[in-house]
């Protein structure tokens, strides 16, 4: 899900810049609003609620105003997006959250209201162990962003995460797990807010800040964000969600015998897969059936991205991503 309608993804031939697009829109994770569940169906889709302070995190209201400021200089980037990708190439085939944080930085840059003023921003503490005369230094993370936002200094912590809503979750964060099947979303929002966006304000981070001339924030946000991917044997609707994830079975019983579908691979957990250049089907796609026989055995992955598209009136789409996972809940 995006803070903006997927019509606007058409717009752009560019992969990398859709993947720009979507590192700066996707939806937050979490629904922050109160009370807790007022947005509309439409607006909150399928994420729990939180109750926490709005003042720690980047509101969707930021997010949709920086889209209008850069929205207009993204075609001249679509004819040509080398720039782009030379400033990504570092990071490409790297750790998921490395590369979007890369793509932001660019889309702060482009910006008129944004100032990046650091990024990765490493943070040492000195220690002195087994009777050393002289200490050591020990890494204890990274300060993401520090901004000049209209005129407040941010210190922003962000992450892109990809979670599988176990049945009957609801608002109870412990039942939202990694791709890994390991990681809880619970534990991931407890780590921005009291260990990541606190870094900045430890006696580490201001030196780490002052040793490069830069101001001390105003103010200390987070920005969690990515997909909720809900479970087939809780969806209601015949079909396949736009999000979703279950067995091969239930995928199979599920996929319009029309549909067609790619595998998704590392480089394809970001924009849709699909753009203005793709007005027809694209070659090497394949069948419901065929996906599972062909390409998702043996030996897959525990969990393994699809992909699926349909033929619209601006030309072929993504309409359905899901992971087929083999593990049962």
């Amino acid at each position: 899900m995006t803070l903006i309608p997927p019509e606007e993804f058409q717009r752009f031939s560019s992969p990398l810049v859709r993947d720009l697009v979507w590192a700066a829109l996707c939806a937050p994770v979490l629904d922050l609003s109160w009370p807790p569940g007022s947005d509309d169906r439409e607006t909150r889709g399928d994420r729990p609620c939180l109750v926490s302070d709005p003042s720690h995190w980047l509101s969707r209201e930021d997010l949709l105003a920086s889209w209008e400021r850069v929205s207009p200089r993204l075609s001249a980037l679509d004819k040509d997006p080398s720039p782009l990708g030379e400033w990504v190439a570092p990071f490409v085939g790297r750790r998921r959250g490395l590369l979007f944080e890369r793509l932001l930085a660019w889309w702060f840059k482009m910006d008129p209201l944004v100032e990046l003023l650091g990024s990765d921003i490493p943070v040492y503490r000195r220690e002195t162990r087994g009777g050393r005369r002289s200490p050591s230094r020990r890494s204890i993370g990274e300060l993401d962003f520090i901004l000049n936002w209209a005129g407040e200094i941010l210190h922003l912590e962000v992450a892109v995460k990809y979670y599988l809503s176990l049945p009957g979750a609801g608002n109870d964060l412990s039942r939202y797990i990694g791709r890994d099947l390991k990681e809880r979303l619970d534990q991931k929002v407890s780590h921005m807010l009291n260990h990541q966006r606190e870094m900045s304000l430890t006696a580490e981070g201001e030196k780490a800040l002052t040793e490069r001339s830069i101001p001390r924030p105003d103010r200390r946000i987070v920005s969690l964000r990515g997909v909720i991917f809900q479970p087939l044997s809780d969806s209601r609707c015949q079909g396949l969600p736009r999000y979703w994830w279950g067995d091969s079975r239930e995928f199979l019983r599920r996929a319009p015998e029309a549909s067609r579908w790619a595998r998704g691979s590392e480089r394809q957990w970001f924009g849709p897969l699909w753009g203005a250049s793709d007005q027809s089907i694209p070659a090497g796609l394949v069948s419901p059936v065929a996906m599972i026989r062909d390409e998702l055995s043996p030996g897959m992955d525990e969990t393994c991205l699809v992909i699926g598209g349909e033929e619209g009136p601006s030309g072929f789409r993504e309409s359905s991503r899901g992971i087929i996972c083999q593990r049962h809940f």
